[in-house]
């Protein structure tokens, strides 16, 4: 939505390619990017190597519904590699014939590493994947709501759960054309990217540990490349085990003592004195002795 300054600058690399087909998936734009596109280019259209999917009667930007939308429009016109890329990133033949000799059915491609080991912002969220793998984990994930976390989760889907492997697309053949975060939230009921980013990725948070767990085919700790910026140090090794409490044998209650009363009184009852055995039966107790000044009369 908004971006047909972008668009201008980026579908003729992208279509210079033979062979390559072009969907454009028209959200609801205000600047009628669909329209644009078919005036634009008729030829192309009429030859059907590109087409308009249409999202009528949005307010609002859902990015996951936007790639779904045209992922079944892609498919139902035949194609068998699905390529994400975002209308504010350039891409030409050269980034093609790399796409074209890397891709495979149980892999998927997505944006390299810089130099120094971190990501490119603007172009993480290229995906390329066959379109089984695509149906076989059920699309992107349309829970998620604002900006960021789809495009990891697909990613960690496609790996721990389908089994797929991963292609990192040399950034040589990537080109992202620059603009700030206002555009980015400009159609998002959150306007605060890094709000919504948090919110995202506590819901993919609790996928990985809770959701996901017992349906994983590799180890989470297998996954660390696919996370990115502050996500990589959130997620665990591996998905937390739940505790079983021990089982105790059931113990006798104690009689609780009586508490001492503040200003009460307290009674102590004497001890009684033992009793003396009975005699035996048929014997007399011999009677006592004379004591003392006494004699016997």
């Amino acid at each position: 939505m908004g971006r047909l300054g972008f668009l201008q600058k980026t579908v003729g690399p992208a279509t210079a390619y033979p062979g390559v087909n072009y969907c454009l998936v028209d959200y609801s734009c205000p600047d009628r990017c669909g329209d644009w596109l078919a005036n634009r280019y008729p030829d192309e259209m009429n030859q059907r190597r590109m087409a308009v999917e249409r999202v009528p009667n949005q307010r609002v930007f859902h990015k996951c519904k936007a790639h779904n939308a045209g992922a079944r429009r892609a498919i139902s016109e035949g194609a068998e590699y699905l390529c994400f890329l975002d209308a504010d990133t350039v891409v030409g033949p050269a980034f093609f014939e790399w796409i074209q000799s890397h891709v495979a059915r149980r892999s998927f491609l997505i944006a390299g590493k810089r130099a120094d080991g971190s990501d490119q912002p603007s172009v993480t969220g290229l995906l390329v994947v066959h379109r089984e793998a695509f149906r076989q984990v059920g699309g992107f994930d349309e829970s998620f709501r604002g900006w960021g976390g789809e495009d990891i989760e697909m990613r960690l889907r496609l790996f721990l759960l389908a089994g797929l492997d991963y292609v990192d697309v040399p950034l040589s053949l990537i080109t992202p054309l620059p603009h700030g975060d206002a555009l980015r939230s400009q159609f998002y009921a959150e306007g605060d990217i890094r709000a919504s980013n948090r919110d995202n990725m506590r819901y993919l948070f609790r996928k990985v540990t809770v959701e996901w767990r017992g349906r994983y085919v590799r180890e989470v700790a297998s996954a660390s490349r696919l996370w990115y910026g502050s996500a990589r140090v959130a997620v665990p090794q591996r998905a937390p085990t739940p505790r079983v409490p021990i089982q105790r044998p059931p113990t006798t209650p104690r009689r609780p003592r009586p508490a001492a009363q503040v200003g009460a009184p307290v009674v102590w009852a004497p001890t009684p004195a033992p009793r003396r055995p009975p005699p035996e039966r048929g014997l007399r107790a011999a009677p006592p002795a004379a004591g003392p000044g006494r004699g016997s009369r």
